[in-house]
């Protein structure tokens, strides 16, 4: 079995400065995939390919963490299956409908009723790179 590595976390929370790493800060240390992933049997990951989700702040190569368990809510990011496409896309539930946005002028929104759509399960993390 592999051994999941630990990161420390802080007993308080900053804004735009960094304490000096001294022990008295200290109050746990965080497994992130025990933070990140609450129903592991219905989690999975994957990756961004396109920057149709740029206006939810998600680019290519960012990692999402998805669950399969939760009940979709307006609002959600959600991935579906579209014809047997992957699409990441906004749950936007207005009166009576539900659609699938990118907040893109240039990607047409799908009604969730359409035929060949399955939502997956909804995004509650996203995991981007800050460097490079």
């Amino acid at each position: 079995m592999m051994q999941q590595a630990t990161t420390p976390r802080f007993d308080h929370s900053i804004a735009t400065r960094f304490p000096q790493l001294k022990q008295q800060f200290i109050e746990e240390r965080v497994n992130l995939h025990n933070y990140i992933v609450k129903h592991p049997e219905a989690t999975f990951i994957i990756e961004v390919s396109d920057d149709y989700m740029s206006a939810h702040h998600l680019k290519t190569g960012d990692l999402l963490i998805v669950d399969r368990s939760l009940k979709p809510a307006h609002g959600d990011i959600v991935v579906v299956s579209h014809h047997n496409q992957l699409l990441i896309r906004q749950l936007v539930v207005k009166e009576l409908s539900a659609w699938l946005c990118t907040g893109s002028i240039t990607t047409a929104d799908l009604a969730v009723k359409e035929d060949g759509i399955r939502i997956l399960g909804v995004v509650t993390f996203s995991l981007s790179s800050k460097r490079g």
